[in-house]
């Protein structure tokens, strides 16, 4: 299929969610400012003026959607910007919705645009990650019928080559032509040419200055096919770089990152909003599977054991039981991988781990400080690597779900589970967060890695 095609098509249902969540929200709003607003007509909702307030601002938030160009198809894949773009964008049209509101004199429309906000917001996240994971689930499916980019990648004739990395990835994009050893920009376009690449990557290992990656980006731009270069160290992460100007050179500048007090404020504040939400829902049937559990293997209900918390502070920990009592003491070696059939856990406790229902008491830990909805794995002390990512790592509260949660689980060795924990301290946002705990509904009903 036609790249140009594809990509068209995904942002044309990026656009459609988009403006079936806006005007849901807004025709919400409407309804309330004109039923219940101030300064509201007795001749009824349907008079128009609330209706014609709600048309303008639809007009001027989907406008401003479009100019931070927020359906951009590498946006849609890389994640977090594909919904802080469409935030900023969404608080710069009710930005300006309410200074248009308080210049014309309308006080009226001060309830439909403090409602539309918040409300708008959520349903565009909400409309946009569903509109993301259906579009992605069928581009596994069937990758040739929406959108296929053809790499081919320059190296030094050494090493992985990275399109075969990035082929095995969560995204089946790109589809892989083979590595190329060249030494000039036009043997790279008529190669290029030649087999089809809408793409081409020059890898690490490629051997070319960076006055002939130029010539080359200005060359494949001339035919339309899309250049991009693979950083030289492989621990930039995104959210780390800044690009800063420089008479000779563009230079990279390397931040890492650290939770600012604003940040931990946010993320503080988002914990206890959340946790106090989910323990009405989540406290009838931890203590429904507390019964269970006592019925089937007496008292104690709650397991509770000390972990490794932020800047390495211990912590008790506290979950419902899954093992029979006292089959803690056969543990197994540090950092082994967990058992899928394990012959300690009790059968209430195998329903428990599949559903995750074990891990409701830890609620309280968060309410307490010692850990967060969202955060790196709570170790045991025993598991600790005496590692600078161990040390990374640990600069965040454990969290009750996290990247590992939703990459897999207990299927994850322990490694993999590390680099997930600094990957997430990394590159931490709220939006992250928001997004790893819808990820996490959907990983406890499919049941994947929870033994």
């Amino acid at each position: 299929m036609n790249v140009v095609v594809g990509r068209r098509r995904l942002r044309y249902a990026v656009a459609l969610g988009d403006v079936a969540c806006a005007s849901l929200a807004l025709l919400c709003s409407t309804v309330v400012e004109s039923r219940w607003g101030v300064d509201q007509p007795r001749g009824g909702w349907m008079d128009g003026g609330p209706f014609v307030v709600g048309g303008g601002i639809l007009v001027v938030w989907l406008a401003s959607l479009a100019l931070a160009d927020s359906r951009d198809v590498n946006l849609l894949l890389a994640g977090a910007d594909y919904y802080t773009r469409a935030i900023r964008a969404t608080f710069g049209a009710f930005g300006v919705a309410a200074v248009g509101a308080l210049a014309a004199g309308m006080d009226s429309a001060r309830l439909m645009i403090s409602l539309g906000f918040p409300l708008g917001v959520v349903l565009l996240v909400a409309g946009r990650w569903t509109v993301r994971n259906t579009l992605l689930r069928r581009i596994r499916k069937d990758p040739e019928s929406w959108i296929r980019q053809r790499v081919l990648t320059l190296t030094s004739g050494t090493g992985t080559a990275p399109a075969v990395r990035f082929s095995s990835g969560q995204f089946p994009v790109f589809a892989d032509l083979g590595s190329l050893v060249a030494t000039d920009p036009e043997q790279v376009l008529s190669e290029a040419s030649a087999v089809g690449a809408t793409l081409v990557l020059v890898s690490r290992e490629c051997t070319f200055t960076p006055r002939q990656v130029q010539l080359l980006g200005w060359r494949l731009d001339s035919v339309g096919i899309g250049l991009c270069v693979e950083p030289s160290s492989s621990f930039i992460r995104p959210g780390q770089t800044l690009l800063l100007p420089h008479p000779s050179a563009t230079v990279l500048l390397v931040r890492t990152v650290h939770l600012s007090t604003k940040d931990r404020f946010l993320k503080r504040t988002a914990d206890l909003v959340l946790a106090t939400l989910l323990l009405p829902l989540l406290m009838p049937v931890a203590l429904l599977a507390a019964a269970a559990v006592v019925l089937e293997d007496g008292f104690p209900a709650r397991f509770a054991q000390r972990r490794v918390g932020r800047n390495g502070r211990s912590f008790t920990i506290h979950k419902l039981r899954t093992m029979y009592r006292d089959s803690d003491r056969d543990q197994p070696a540090p950092r082994s991988p967990k058992r899928q059939a394990d012959p300690r856990c009790t059968r209430v406790g195998l329903v428990l781990r599949r559903w995750s229902i074990d891990e409701s008491p830890q609620l309280w830990c968060v309410f307490t400080g010692s850990m967060s909805l969202v955060g790196p794995r709570p170790r045991l002390e025993a598991e600790l690597a005496d590692s600078p990512e161990e040390y990374r790592r640990l600069e965040a509260r454990p969290g009750i779900s996290g990247l590992w949660q939703t990459s897999g689980r207990a299927d994850l060795t322990f490694e993999d589970a590390d680099l997930l924990d600094v990957e997430y301290v990394d590159n931490w946002s709220l939006i992250g967060d928001l997004v790893i705990l819808a990820r996490t509904v959907r990983t406890v009903l499919g049941r994947r890695g929870a033994y």
